[in-house]
């Protein structure tokens, strides 16, 4: 990943070819576009603004030390955190700050510092001023900051530095919290190591972490996929939520690859996608969950995080290469007309009302099982959907028959007729 990237998670749309009127509010979906090839500047940029039209959501840079110290160095900082700004004006999206060190295996630190461990007082001094630094720069913008990317993997192997590093977090805390209380911290773990094998790190940083960060990877330790990917989803969210207590949950990233050397498919990955939604939808403690990738890695991007991880077995490439919901040349795999789907579903069940002066919308019977009515004052679209967010009927008609409809839960969005959303609701139809 280029180290002058904004990494963007886009989240929910309506339908992608609403009318622009026709928005979906702010929520936890995302995903993080790695784009395809071909796509110039002004090509994502009319994406974000498509997205942005359709609904909103957050974004996020994932970056070490270094890397961060060079752009501040090459003096791109003020223009990297502007474009962030445009990113929340223009957008409404909020915004994550994740400092990679460490990461898994490794704590890339600048030169001055290598060979240093977090035992060493100038390490953490050094790291805690960095900090202290790019929270005040980023503080105007700045919505999520987690240090340590998965870093719970790193101490299984220094367990040594651990202390250090919790004390580390804790100062870093004392002081954005102090400063920033808006501003919510942690570090981010990952959910097989961090939470369900050895929680230690999360037990020690609790305290005085504002949310619970992690990665939800369901996979074997060789990259393969395990056999609850998608079986296991629900049971793990529950175990998540009980380790977060009463703070937010963050699924900073997620996904599952679709290589079959990883065991996995393209279909198996759009049902990861399903479940997982149906899994995180309804409830507001999942603050975010954020989707990796848009598009699969080029070869050039997957070696540079076969080198960046020190994992060179086939596995793992294959599970980096295959993370996209489209190919590397931007054609939809399942997962990504899945996505969209349950992101239309997503937003359908988030029952939007919309006030009109003077105007009231009404649908009855509900429950129904032949005829319902939409009662409005003005002409006005009328479009259902199934429960998987499968548009079923589209009408301007306002007596509308249901009976060849199968009993099952529906979902209403009624639109006037310049696309502005009236109401959505949920409808039972029952048997005739």
């Amino acid at each position: 990943m280029r180290i002058t990237q904004i990494v963007a998670m886009i989240f929910l749309t309506l339908i992608f070819v609403f009318d622009v009127n026709a928005q979906c509010p702010i929520s936890k979906y995302g995903i993080v576009p790695v784009w395809p090839q071909g796509w110039t500047n002004t090509t994502k940029d009319n994406w974000y603004q498509t997205m942005s039209d359709k609904g909103m959501g957050y974004s996020h840079s994932i970056l070490t030390w270094p890397e961060l110290l060079q752009i501040q160095n090459n003096g791109q900082l003020t223009t990297y955190i502007n474009y962030i700004q445009h990113l929340k004006k223009d957008y409404h999206f909020k915004y994550h700050l994740l400092l990679r060190n460490p990461s898994l295996t490794n704590n890339s630190v600048p030169v001055a510092y290598q060979g240093l461990s977090f035992e060493d007082t100038a390490l953490t001094h050094a790291l805690y001023d960095f900090s202290i630094q790019m929270i005040d720069s980023f503080a105007p913008v700045l919505d999520y900051l987690t240090i340590g990317g998965e870093s719970d993997m790193y101490f299984e192997t220094h367990l040594n530095q651990l202390d250090e590093y919790v004390n580390l977090l804790s100062e870093i805390a004392d002081y954005l919290h102090s400063n920033y209380p808006s501003i919510k911290f942690a570090t981010t773990l990952t959910m097989n190591h961090g939470i369900m094998e050895n929680d230690t790190l999360w037990q020690l940083t609790k305290k005085f972490s504002d949310m619970l960060s992690v990665t939800y990877w369901p996979l074997n330790t060789d990259f393969t996929i395990n056999s609850t990917a998608i079986s296991g989803i629900q049971s793990n969210i529950s175990m998540l939520l009980n380790a977060a207590g009463n703070k937010p949950l963050i699924l900073k990233e997620s996904g599952l690859p679709s290589s079959n050397v990883t065991n996995s498919s393209e279909l198996i990955q759009s049902q990861f996608i399903e479940e997982l939604f149906r899994q995180t939808m309804n409830i507001d403690q999942i603050e975010i969950v954020g989707w990796d990738f848009l598009a699969d890695y080029n070869s050039a991007t997957s070696n540079y995080w076969v080198n960046f991880q020190k994992i060179y077995c086939p596995e793992f490439r294959a599970y980096i290469s295959s993370l996209g919901l489209m190919d590397t040349l931007g054609n939809a795999k399942p997962a990504y007309t899945k996505y969209l789907q349950m992101m239309d579903l997503a937003c359908l069940t988030s029952d939007i009302k919309a006030d009109l002066p003077n105007e009231k919308t009404l649908i009855f019977p509900n429950p129904a099982n032949s005829l319902i009515t939409i009662d409005t004052e003005q002409s006005c679209i009328t479009e259902i959907y199934t429960v998987t967010g499968i548009k079923i009927l589209s009408t301007y008609k306002k007596s509308i028959d249901i009976s060849l409809l199968k009993p099952s839960i529906y979902f209403i969005l009624v639109k006037d007729k310049n696309g502005k959303i009236l109401m959505t609701h949920k409808l039972l139809k029952e048997n005739n």
